[in-house]
């Protein structure tokens, strides 16, 4: 009778998510004690939100909403702030933890998304900065930032380096990627195998986009500490926004641009800038 009763509450808070394409929906019904689960197209867990349609679009929505809102609290009470590095401590503490949260599953690769995301650290440096004039990339460089999407992989990277070093009991990250030798690279830059799937959804996840971002890297020695890794990193990223970084064309703002444009060229610096200056036309991406 009492395991009865916790099944009946526990049967409250369960809702039912059909991981689906867009137009198909699972219509199966199931039922506990003759009550029946409530279904539901997202579904929020430790931060994140999934959705049916399997795309992120809720939680870039969402991750924004609370980003925006903690930016605009730091304005209100920090007004008479003029410390420079006070207010960036404080957007990197508060407001960008939020935007590097678990990132590994769900980095944004459309350009809406990346726009979307990327618009809310132009905001910061503003503010930051209280600088309304000169462009995105001179208050990146002012304040010795890297855009938004850079970091993100950095993630991506790191978080692959410490599950190489550190491997989890039940997770074993070579059971989903592994090196293969390339005789015309340094042997101690190892090649990841890289797999394209059919699914679209699938080609965007860690797994499948980690390849490509790892081959693209400077020679890297496994056996440095994640501290030196990530320093060189971030020396070789910022080289690479130094020259190649442009406020106006998206896939600039990461060291390899994950949208479907260049994730297919062979050529990853490649994209149709005339289509980028047009979206600039609209008023789609600010200074």
């Amino acid at each position: 009778m009492q395991n009865g009763n916790i099944l009946r509450q526990r049967s409250v808070s369960i809702e039912l998510l059909y991981p689906c394409r867009r137009g198909r929906p699972n219509e199966s019904s199931y039922t506990i004690d003759d009550n029946l689960i409530p279904t539901n197209t997202t579904h929020r867990d430790l931060g994140v939100i999934a959705s049916a349609d399997l795309s992120w679009s809720h939680h870039y929505k969402n991750l924004a909403s609370h980003a925006y809102k903690t930016l605009g609290l730091l304005r209100r009470s920090f007004r008479s702030t003029d410390c420079i590095n006070a207010k960036k401590s404080l957007y990197l503490s508060l407001v960008r933890s939020q935007l590097l949260y678990c990132s590994q599953v769900w980095r944004p690769y459309l350009i809406k998304d990346i726009v979307l995301l990327e618009k809310i650290q132009r905001r910061a440096t503003k503010y930051i900065l209280k600088d309304f004039v000169s462009d995105y990339k001179s208050r990146l460089i002012a304040l010795d930032m890297l855009p938004l999407m850079v970091e993100l992989e950095i993630n991506d990277i790191m978080f692959f380096i410490r599950s190489l070093k550190l491997p989890g009991e039940h997770f074993n990250i070579l059971s989903k990627v592994s090196f293969c030798y390339n005789a015309t690279r340094s042997g101690s830059h190892l090649r990841l195998s890289h797999t394209r799937s059919t699914n679209s959804y699938a080609n965007y996840s860690f797994f499948n986009r980690l390849p490509r971002l790892w081959n693209s890297l400077p020679p890297l020695n496994l056996d440095d500490s994640a501290r030196v890794i990530k320093r060189k990193l971030q020396s070789a990223f910022k080289r690479n926004f130094d020259s190649n970084f442009n406020p106006t064309v998206p896939c600039t703002f990461h060291f390899v641009c994950p949208c479907h444009r260049c994730s297919c060229s062979p050529n990853i610096a490649s994209f149709n800038l005339s289509f980028y200056l047009h979206v600039r036309l609209l008023g789609v991406l600010p200074r």
